[in-house]
């Protein structure tokens, strides 16, 4: 296992510490056209990365242990517009390495593959804001589920993000 990180899915394919959102184009999200404002794009990646924190390592948690992840960089490719009545899904999975994190994402409307993104950061101890290693129980998260991926490339959500996406998710097979 590689410890470098780098945009996209890694060439073994695998998408560690996954999740899954509902996004919600709101009135206020679309310009003159009807079409949702790139600016959007990137308050939904921190929606989905507050939804990934819920289930992995929550923030109140991280707060109360005195650290939290920041954000160090963002890239959003936009693949296809979406519209203000457009159903819109998320995915994220997450890498990790000692000292820094990247979260890749993947924003779907209406089952087509509308952007795809990256995060990377790093965890701060807040007292000094200095960088510092992953937390240990992400850590262990993390190499449980490489653990657990034994040739399964695409990997399943999480039993708690799949009951609560499994009766109204859409097909996100991405349509090229």
């Amino acid at each position: 296992m590689s410890s470098r990180l780098s945009p996209g899915v890694p060439a073994d394919g695998l998408r560690p510490l996954p999740s899954e959102s509902t996004l919600r184009v709101q009135g206020y999200d679309v310009d003159l056209v009807g079409i949702v404002h790139n600016t959007v794009f990137v308050r939904w990646l921190e929606d989905m990365r507050s939804e990934w924190c819920d289930v992995y390592l929550p923030i109140p948690q991280q707060i109360a242990d005195g650290y939290c992840p920041i954000v160090t960089s963002v890239q959003v490719e936009y693949k296809a517009p979406v519209r203000f009545l457009d159903r819109v899904t998320g995915r994220i999975w997450v890498h990790l390495a000692r000292a820094r994190w990247q979260a890749e994402f993947e924003i779907y409307a209406n089952t087509h593959l509308a952007a795809r993104a990256t995060q990377t950061g790093v965890f701060v101890n807040l007292p000094t804001l200095k960088p510092i290693a992953v937390p240990p129980a992400l850590m262990a998260k993390y190499h449980a589920f490489l653990d657990s991926q034994s040739g399964d490339q695409e990997a399943a959500l999480p039993a708690a993000v799949a009951s609560e996406t499994s009766t109204s998710r859409p097909d996100l097979t991405p349509q090229m």
